[in-house]
């Protein structure tokens, strides 16, 4: 069925319903980021494959909202459909909720599916429709009856993440979690988010292609803790004591019978509005970020320890990658892709890849999360190739880009590149005082681009967990506003970028991990250790444009690279990297 159909086969349910406004969503009950294809409602009734999008159908008009990551690729996969593209980071373009209050008439109804919907949106849709006398239905999926092939949920086992990787028991964390209890004056606890759930229990899963999460749900209250989960995916497993299991369709059930004078806290931003729906009646303690967030950020010794040999692993295999890469002819993006896939999976715990790999060669490049299909993947010729890819392994989870130059680049390139570079130097390098937020150092990334009118529309950096999602909260460093500190032991991405439609996109990405700062007279500040190791492309440098700090620093790295990764490196791939490395002709390298 072609997405006219499918929108035809909506309307006449909204119809039936009497809905004339309806919301779908890619999330799943547990407001995920990157959800199980059963759940990617979005794409089935439009088309649209980006992680991040949510669409708004009526009787007359159809729009998708997503973010700067995605507006290239939306406005190709919606280009013959009657689906209108909202651009939803540019200014003075509404978000999707103020736009259905606004078409949604007076006496009207909105209808959504209340698992894919969170507390937060549903609270401002409240807000916006205030007035309008607008009736909103939060428990109709209408997809769910038009959807005639749709994919059934994973059926993954779990496993659990051992004391070896984790660095704490389920116990240590969960005393964590009712200390923060305690102090919010919190009976209950509702905790809906996968990679918090995974975290906390020590269990790990393999529904979604990238992440290492399952679905489940816990409650926890002062003597007790319950997970939700479907009992066959425990099959075998060995579990500690320190939470009871029960079946994962009786979470509302559950809610129900706890008593009306206990207070439930819950995080609005990941519980869908139709579980909180079983907790009417009680009284509700509403927290900015899930007790979990910040404990799971804030990386412990043990994970610190294995996240750098994660990282040291991974970027033996880029290396070996971005050899094979100049050295090869007539491959596709995606047999590229492959290819990485192909040299990670070698890797001593390795379990997958984090996320789709990016593999874009040239105006391919300027989509900022593009994805190679096998059918219509580009061939890789002479010109400029992005790699942004990364690996799940148990021990940890890697993301990194490289933007690689198969034959001798321009000097517009060269310039745009060496911007971006000065960019990821800046932050690499910075020393700032603790309860400093990702926020306040977003203009450092961004400076040189902005010094010569250009500037990219993507976050700089996310967090990173451990065996879990490659983006993770609470910190991040970006434009948009963040109130959560940096602190010691958190992972951040560092990845500024630049990109021209139709010609070439340039990102350059490591992985950051917060530390004391060695030299500072105070330890009241902090910096960044780089812990990925993967050459940059000397083809690429503009000397001219780099200061002599930033030249010492890129120096440092590539010495960096070479004597972490030689170790693991055939003679062959040893004399290559130190043959790349010669090439920059930098103090401190090779």
């Amino acid at each position: 069925m072609d997405i006219g159909g499918k929108l035809i086969k909506l309307r006449c349910e909204m119809r039936n319903e009497g809905i004339d406004t309806y919301i779908v969503t890619k999330s799943d009950p547990h407001q995920s980021e990157y959800a199980e294809p059963h759940w990617d409602s979005v794409k089935f009734i439009s088309g649209f494959t980006g992680s991040a999008g949510v669409v708004v159908v009526t009787a007359n008009a159809a729009g998708l909202w997503t973010d700067g990551r995605y507006y290239l690729q939306a406005e190709s996969e919606l280009s013959d459909s009657e689906f209108l593209l909202h651009r939803a980071s540019d200014k003075n373009v509404k978000n999707f909720i103020d736009h259905a209050a606004e078409i949604t008439g007076r006496s009207g109804l909105i209808g959504f599916d209340g698992r894919t919907v969170s507390v937060s949106q549903y609270k401002s849709l409240l807000e916006k429709t205030a007035g309008k006398n607008i009736s909103i239905a939060t428990g109709v999926d209408l997809i769910g009856r038009i959807w005639e092939d749709r994919v059934p949920p994973g059926a993954s086992p779990v496993f659990v993440h051992e004391p070896r990787f984790a660095g704490a028991s389920s116990e240590s964390k969960l005393n964590q979690v009712r200390k923060q209890m305690a102090e919010r004056g919190a009976d209950a606890y509702l905790l809906s988010s996968l990679d918090d759930v995974a975290w906390l229990t020590n269990l790990r899963g393999r529904d979604l292609a990238y992440s290492c999460t399952f679905p489940a749900y816990m409650i926890i209250e002062a003597d007790s803790a319950a997970l939700f989960v479907d009992p066959i995916k425990l099959n075998g497993v060995a579990l500690c004591g320190a939470f009871t299991i029960k079946d994962y369709g009786d979470i509302d059930a559950y809610i129900k019978n706890i008593p009306s004078d206990k207070k439930i806290a819950l995080c609005p931003k990941k519980t869908s509005c139709g579980l909180s729906n079983a907790a009417a009646g009680h009284e509700i303690i509403e927290i900015e970020e899930d007790f979990t967030a910040l404990p799971k950020a804030k990386k412990n010794e043990t994970e610190i320890i294995n996240l750098r040999n994660a990282n040291v692993r991974d970027g033996v295999s880029f290396t070996r990658f971005i050899k094979w890469i100049k050295e090869t002819r007539g491959a596709t993006e995606y047999e590229a892709g492959l290819k990485l896939r192909s040299l990670r999976s070698q890797n001593e715990n390795y379990i997958g890849e984090s996320f789709n790999p990016i593999v874009a060669y040239m105006g391919n490049a300027a989509v900022v999360h593009y994805g190679a299909d096998e059918k219509t993947s580009a061939v890789i010729g002479p010109g400029i190739l992005l790699v942004d890819s990364g690996g799940q392994y148990l021990d940890g989870t890697t993301d990194m880009t490289r933007t690689v130059c198969k034959d001798e680049p321009s000097a517009e390139f060269k310039k745009h590149y060496t911007l971006v570079l000065k960019g990821h130097i800046a932050l690499a390098s910075a020393v700032f005082p603790r309860g400093v937020t990702g926020h306040r150092l977003d203009a450092l990334a961004r400076a040189p681009l902005w010094q010569n009118g250009l500037d990219y529309d993507h976050g700089t950096g996310h967090g990173i967990g451990c065996c879990l999602g490659v983006h993770e909260g609470p910190q991040s460093i970006a434009a948009k506003p963040n109130d959560t500190a940096l602190e010691e032991g958190m992972l951040v991405s560092n990845e500024p970028g630049v990109y021209f439609a139709g010609r070439y996109g340039i990102r350059i990405e490591n992985t950051l991990l917060v530390k004391k700062h060695p030299m500072a007279e105070s330890e009241n500040y902090l910096c960044f250790e780089t812990v990925s190791f993967a050459p940059f492309d000397p083809l690429a440098l503009d000397h001219d444009l780099l200061s002599g700090p930033e030249l010492r620093w890129l120096g440092h790295y590539n010495e960096r690279v070479y004597e972490t990764l030689r170790p693991f490196l055939s003679d062959e791939e040893s004399n290559w990297l130190f043959g790349e490395l010669n090439k920059f002709n930098l103090p401190g390298s090779q």
